[in-house]
């Protein structure tokens, strides 16, 4: 069904010096998220090689959607959005368990 396969990719691309573990742990730690999410941290210079060659990479850039771009103001409005997306998904699921399925794959897909 929609509601058990529903996940979400992250990408987020932060100068840093940590090694691409450490960068995982960080945002895993930060964000606690409660659904299935890949959480991939790169830095620039990493990025922009991907870029070029990277089918994943250019598949998020042209379908994805960017939720934080470089002002620091903005880093409570991008975590702000990922938390409702994480409500609306427990909700979906919720709606489900209750065979409301039509409630259920809306909220899914908001939550995307």
């Amino acid at each position: 069904m929609c509601i058990n396969q529903a996940t979400f990719d992250l990408i987020i691309v932060k100068k840093t010096e940590k090694k691409f573990l450490e960068r995982l742990e960080e945002f895993y730690n930060y964000l606690n998220p409660h659904v299935a999410v890949d959480i991939l941290v790169y830095t620039p210079e990493e990025f922009e090689e991907m870029k070029k060659n990277n089918p994943f990479i250019m598949s998020a850039l042209n379908q994805g959607r960017i939720i934080y771009e470089r002002k620091e103001e903005k880093k409570e409005i991008a975590k702000r959005w990922f938390l409702q997306a994480l409500r609306d998904l427990d909700d979906a699921k919720f709606n489900f368990s209750g065979e409301r399925f039509n409630v259920a794959c809306f909220l899914a897909q908001q939550s995307a």
